[in-house]
Parts: structure tokens; sequence; C-alpha cells
């Protein structure tokens, strides 16, 4: 893997310079993850081992796409609001339902990685 790992820096490091002299990939760039991703890709669809360390591993960035990620995390939120029917706060403590944050939780986590959800759940004030 260190291999796999080094050839993929390398393939970055040309891929950048190719795009300053070319400027092919407007606006995009391929950076490494702050965390690493798991099954980060469609199941049904079969992956190398290469792909797989390159899913896993790094992230093409879209500067035209740009906030996306806020995008997603509502629609995860809006989509399971309603699965809960509207009903997310305990009317006596006016506290958001464990049984949301329990659901919401594992799909956010997929989506951000932990630690950006634990800063999401901080910053909504949803953590103990």
């Amino acid at each position: 893997m260190k291999q796999l790992g080094e050839a993929l820096a390398r393939f970055v490091q040309q891929q950048n310079l190719y795009n300053e002299v070319y400027g092919l990939f407007h606006d995009h760039d391929i950076r490494p993850r702050t965390e690493k991703l798991i099954d980060c890709w469609d199941s049904r669809i079969p992956v190398s081992l290469e792909l797989e360390y390159l899913y896993s591993y790094y992230e093409m960035i879209d500067a035209n796409a740009a906030g996306t990620h806020k995008l997603k995390n509502t629609a995860v939120e809006i989509g399971d609001a309603r699965t809960f029917k509207g009903e997310l706060k305990d009317e006596d403590t006016y506290e958001t339902k464990n049984e949301f944050i329990e659901h919401v939780e594992p799909l956010l986590h997929h989506l951000l990685g932990e630690n950006q959800t634990a800063y999401l759940f901080e910053y909504l004030s949803l953590c103990e």
C-alpha cells in the first residue's frame, strides 16, 4: 500500500503540473482527504484495489460545487424529519429526540466523516 500511496501522490503532482500548463481541469483539484472514507462508492460496481484506495484517500474538489456538502446535509436532515413526521422535539423538554439523532448520525458520518459530524452536532447544539 505504501507504493500505491506514493504512486498516487506522484499522479496528483503530475496532474497539478499538467493542469497549470494546459488548464485541462478548470476549477478542479485532486486532494488527499482529511479522513479516510470507507465504502464511498456504489457497492454494485466492482472496484479494483487501486481505485478503492484512490476513492478512500483522495477527493476531487470542484470550486463551482463549493457548499454542496451543506446541501447534502440539509437533504439528509429534511428527509429524516419527514421520516419522523416532523416529531423531532420532545414536547416536555424541547430537546431533540434521541431517536432522531441516532437515526441521522450514521448517515452524516458516512457523508461527512466522524469529525465533521461532531462539529456539525456541536454547532447545532445536538451533543451533550
